[in-house]
């Protein structure tokens, strides 16, 4: 339940993305407090909404594995009601998706749990996260020639996210879909200001591709990846090796787009990315991206 004073353990959830947000500011909290990292995935034993991925990075944190036992499970859930004790026992709960300044600078935090949707925790560490968040599993022959591709070329990286987005009542009014008009104005932005010109490959990348196939068209020549779902951390690899991004309203995009090398990208973001008003995603788009 508690670990020494000189160990940090990250509690993981969610999808890709969401896991690479608990990984970052885990990693940078234990950098900046000299602190061991525990990744605690025990919630995927019983998660069946989104896989585990985080194991197939180039990560070489300690994973734990074990299962809470049901004293635990009460054991945390008190704590996250109750702050004071919480605080006492070094558990840190997030309270918001706002960025929490305290966080960093508290060196008795013993464990994280919260999704920490914002660069703030973590961007003095770009360099660093980017070699670790790298896929540790080889590329495939098709994989390796979209790679090939978008490094002979002047590449743009579009990612079009639809999936869950659509299908599930509960995303659909969370999030809600970027539509046709967001990625025109996005493109016409980049042409605009010659970030990019006619000569520019543009690399789709979708959850659902097929449609993307039927309803999206540039006068630039197209590349539609064919995702694998089953390696999603290969997709995010391939876009972050485009010179600038285009995402959606997703944390998937998102870290294509922060991953990307590229001293001098251009990233478009949508400025609506929570369909809910009521979310503030006010620390979510880093400073330097451009908001449509």
């Amino acid at each position: 339940m508690s670990f020494g004073k000189q160990t940090m353990k990250v509690n993981i959830i969610g999808g890709l993305g969401n896991q690479l947000f608990q990984y970052a500011t885990a990693y940078s909290y234990c950098k900046k407090n000299n602190k061991k990292l525990v990744v605690d995935v025990s919630e995927f034993t019983n998660y069946d909404v989104h896989p585990l991925r985080l194991d197939k990075l180039s990560i070489n944190d300690k994973f734990n594995k074990n299962v809470k036992g049901d004293f635990e499970k009460i054991y945390y859930k008190i704590l996250k009601k109750v702050s004071f004790l919480a605080n006492v026992a070094g558990h840190y709960f997030e309270k918001g998706l706002r960025y929490d300044d305290l966080l960093l600078n508290n060196n008795k935090i013993t464990s994280l749990t919260g999704y920490f949707q914002t660069e703030k925790y973590f961007a003095s560490y770009h360099d660093e996260l980017c070699e670790l968040l790298i896929p540790s599993e080889t590329l495939n022959n098709y994989q390796n020639s979209i790679k090939e591709m978008i490094n002979n070329s002047n590449s743009l990286s579009l990612h079009i996210r639809r999936g869950d987005y659509l299908s599930n009542p509960e995303a659909q009014k969370t999030h809600g879909i970027c539509d046709i008009k967001y990625f025109n104005r996005a493109v016409e932005y980049l042409l605009n200001n010659k970030i990019i010109d006619n000569n520019t490959k543009f690399f789709i990348f979708s959850d659902d591709i097929e449609w993307c196939k039927e309803n999206i068209s540039f006068k630039n020549e197209i590349i539609f990846v064919s995702g694998d779902s089953t390696s999603p951390e290969k997709d995010m690899y391939l876009m972050s090796l485009c010179d600038n991004n285009i995402i959606s309203n997703s944390t998937f995009s998102w870290w294509g787009a922060w991953l990307n090398k590229n001293k001098e990208k251009t990233v478009i973001a949508p400025c609506q990315w929570f369909k809910e008003k009521s979310l503030d995603s006010s620390d979510i788009i880093p400073a330097g991206w451009i908001k449509l």
